[in-house]
């Protein structure tokens, strides 16, 4: 007894179960006959189809050998001698270690159609696309298959304070362990960090400030005087009425170097000045009226104080402030019940983080406002600044101000939110489930190409952007983005060479600067993540990096100088001697650009590195490209196919980066050193142009001994050859155009490998050379001289 299935042959010669039949019972040597018969017929039948199968048979494919050498010498087409844990030439170069890839090569099966192949490919991007992950038996997804969420940098402070940044922070791409100039950064850094602390101890300047206020002692007052608190120490700080009141006209007076001031209501603030300060009689020695009195609310809402203090703050020409006042700020922003939910909770927030953007007092990439974002996007999804503001807000102006003042307010909230996320590298703060009315993103009677109109359209585009680098399904399209923020630049701006012509920058709108820096930081970041993450080493990407970035520079400054330009006409007291801080229109300049200046030049300089310490492409320093090859800076696209000469990037921006930070006018000289985010910023690039100045250096020689030992050699092959190398041949293979494995047309079939030998033996040199010129340079420092060479304000 036994199981069987009774089978017919297709017209194909393919095999069809028809049905499952039941146990039988006929006799064994009856269905060895039965068997027998219909193996025959089926052998007939398919006879043809089984030829037509041999014959298509594809022929075997060729066995690709394993990958033995490590990824480092692989990666820069250098020659390995595999051993573990380290290589020989990755010992030369400092390395500490190598990796190997498994040798296992996966083959694909013989049978398998390339058909086949193509679709399998096709169905997984479309899976990709449409967000569908397969899961294991247990029903929990695999490991995120975005490769961006994975790119992440600790800063780790002795005293264990530690800061995280994620895949858009600048730091992780400038301290990334695979460009080798970290290490360098570091060493230099560190020669300078102990004359760093003690400057800013002997100073004062610090961000700790915030901190140390629980240490500060409260003022003494006379015994005649009534209970002291808070509040009165704050009072007692003030201006005077009258001057109060001139900050209040001249925040709402000025929308150009105010421009935060839409998100405020202009007479419910004024309402809530003359309800909360009491003026005194008017002294003999000012002819003006002390406040002699500050007014909470029934319910104790202290945040219309601190409002008018905020706007007091903003609105002046220096970043010290009353020591009272931050106690003030920091007891109203600690306050943790449901009865501090006010309109004026959220704008005392606001107004202390673009205080802090204002001069520059953000950490650079933004570690000193993400708290103060953080804050108040809590504080304006409580209110119901999300939803529908008309439907919500509509007949309680009095209370919250005219409802176009509460959109704005919440467009400048979700602009915080993005800028910070980006610097920091950190989800938004406020996904898309949290906005209830998209409108928002285009503010209702605004003219063309305002600031807010601007804003708006910038943020609808920017942020499914930066919410999807973070996506857990799929690695975003960052070539796509890049695209799209073009053409967003493209349209929604005057034409880029108004910005990054010094000639034509006056026709442009300085609000319109602060969107367009995050438009071109948010490129960078994405053009960075493209070449760490997913490692992109196109033509492309690299004319990208290196134009964008000096586009950058050409415009931060361009806007800077016109602004310092606008100071001497409309603030020439500013620019004197003894005053100590930026001039206004300056200040507002550096706020809006710091950052993208910053990105830029970390960037700048970690590709040029990258670029310097790889030999694959012959000469770089002495090679045959021109060095005046000009850069257009009328379009952020660029050729895909033709390579931008980066030694002619390297030089514009030396002469860009001077007009900046080394220039002939001696007042604007003296003006950017006033900007401690600017000296700052000049100290980076010192940094890095010194460790640069050592690789050129060291990169120089080694070119030369090649360009010597070369000519040798082709000398010595044309001698013994009936046909020598042409002109043009040999101006090839030295610029790295030849390929170096390729024919020879001339015949010379020795001159290609030798060229490639002599490459792989001149970068051994170079890197000998260049670790200990290094290591020489760093034992001559001297810590305080270079510390003050960096620093330096005059």
């Amino acid at each position: 007894m036994n199981l069987s299935y009774d089978f017919n042959p297709s017209v194909t010669g393919e095999t069809i179960p028809e049905s499952v039949h039941e146990i039988e019972t006929t006799p064994i040597n009856v269905q060895k006959e039965k068997r027998n018969e219909k193996g025959n017929q089926e052998n007939q039948s398919s006879f043809s189809f089984q030829t037509t199968v041999k014959e298509s048979i594809p022929p075997k494919r060729r066995r690709r050998k394993p990958v033995k050498s490590c990824a480092f010498c692989r990666q820069r087409k250098l020659r390995c001698d595999q051993r573990k844990p380290i290589c020989t030439t990755c010992f030369k170069r400092g390395r500490k270690e190598c990796i190997y890839k498994n040798n296992v090569v996966e083959h694909p099966s013989s049978d398998s159609s390339s058909g086949n192949e193509i679709l399998k490919r096709k169905i997984s991007v479309l899976e990709q696309r449409l967000g569908i992950t397969e899961k294991d038996e247990d029903g929990i997804e695999p490991k995120s298959k975005n490769v961006l969420r994975e790119l992440n940098f600790s800063q780790i402070k002795e005293n264990g304070r530690r800061t995280m940044f994620g895949p858009t922070a600048v730091r992780v791409f400038f301290l990334s362990e695979r460009w080798g100039l970290t290490k360098k950064y570091s060493q230099l850094w560190a020669k300078v960090k102990t004359e760093r602390k003690r400057i800013k101890s002997d100073t004062g300047y610090s961000m700790l400030h915030e901190n140390m206020l629980i240490e500060e002692p409260y003022r003494e007052l006379p015994p005649s005087t009534e209970a002291y608190t808070l509040l009165s120490e704050v009072q007692s700080s003030l201006p005077s009425y009258e001057a109060i009141l001139r900050a209040i006209e001249s925040f709402f007076g000025d929308d150009e170097l105010f421009i935060i001031n839409p998100a405020f209501d202009r007479l419910k603030v004024l309402n809530d000045f003359q309800e909360s300060f009491v003026p005194g009689r008017i002294s003999s020695a000012t002819f003006e009226r002390p406040i002699c009195k500050l007014v909470g609310s029934s319910k104790k809402n202290y945040y219309k104080i601190a409002v008018i203090l905020g706007i007091i703050m903003y609105t002046s020409r220096q970043y010290e402030t009353a020591i009272s006042y931050e106690n003030f700020f920091v007891m109203l922003n600690g306050l943790s019940t449901g009865k501090t939910n006010y309109v004026e909770r959220v704008q005392t927030t606001f107004l202390r983080y673009s205080f802090r953007v204002k001069w520059g007092l953000t950490g650079g990439d933004s570690p000193h406002t993400i708290m103060l974002v953080n804050s108040m996007v809590n504080e304006a999804t409580l209110l119901g600044l999300n939803t529908n503001i008309n439907q919500t807000f509509e007949g309680h102006e009095t209370l919250y101000g005219n409802l176009t003042s509460l959109r704005k307010l919440w467009l400048w909230i979700m602009f915080c939110d993005f800028d910070s996320a980006l610097q920091m590298g950190s989800l938004l703060k406020v996904p898309d489930d949290l906005v209830f009315d998209e409108t928002v993103f285009a503010i209702e009677n605004d003219v063309p190409k305002s600031l807010y109109k601007l804003m708006g359209s910038f943020l609808k585009i920017a942020r499914p952007m930066l919410l999807s680098v973070y996506s857990k399904k799929v690695t975003p399209d960052l070539e796509q983005y890049c695209d799209d923020i073009i053409s967003f630049i493209e349209q929604d701006f005057p034409p880029i060479e108004h910005y990054t012509n010094e000639k034509l920058i006056s026709k442009t709108n300085l609000s319109s600067v602060m969107i367009l820096s995050a438009s071109i930081s948010l490129l960078l970041a994405f053009y960075g993540l493209r070449f760490l993450a997913l490692k992109e080493k196109t033509y492309y990407m690299k004319n990208a990096l290196g134009t964008t970035t000096i586009m950058a520079f050409y415009l931060s400054i361009n806007v800077i100088i016109e602004n310092y330009n606008r100071d001497k006409k409309a603030f020439p007291e500013s620019l004197e001697n003894d005053v100590k801080y930026l001039s206004p229109y300056m200040c507002l300049a550096v706020s809006f650009l710091h950052r993208l200046i910053i990105r830029a030049l970390s960037i700048f300089y970690t590709i040029f590195y990258y670029k310097l310490t790889l030999f694959e492409n012959g000469l770089l320093v002495l090679g045959a490209e021109p060095r005046d090859t000009p850069i257009d800076m009328t379009s952020f696209r660029v050729p895909s196919f033709e390579k931008l000469s980066f030694m002619s990037v390297f030089d514009e921006f030396s002469i860009v980066f001077d007009r900046l930070a080394r220039s002939s006018d001696k007042v604007f000289n003296s003006l950017v050193r006033r900007s401690n985010i600017l000296i700052t910023t000049f100290a980076l690039e010192k940094l890095c142009h010194k460790v640069m100045d050592k690789v050129l250096e060291s990169r120089k020689i080694a070119e030369e001994t090649w360009m010597v030992q070369y000519q040798n050699d082709i000398g010595t092959l044309a001698a013994n050859t009936a046909s020598p190398p042409t002109a043009n041949n040999t101006t090839n293979i030295i610029s790295g155009t030849a390929s170096p494995k390729g024919d020879n047309p001339d015949g010379v079939p020795s001159i290609a490998a030798g060229v490639e030998n002599m490459a792989d033996s001149i970068e051994d040199d170079f890197w000998i050379s260049y670790n200990v010129n290094w290591d020489e340079f760093l034992n001559s420092v001297d810590d305080v001289e270079f510390y003050h060479e960096l620093m330096k304000r005059d």
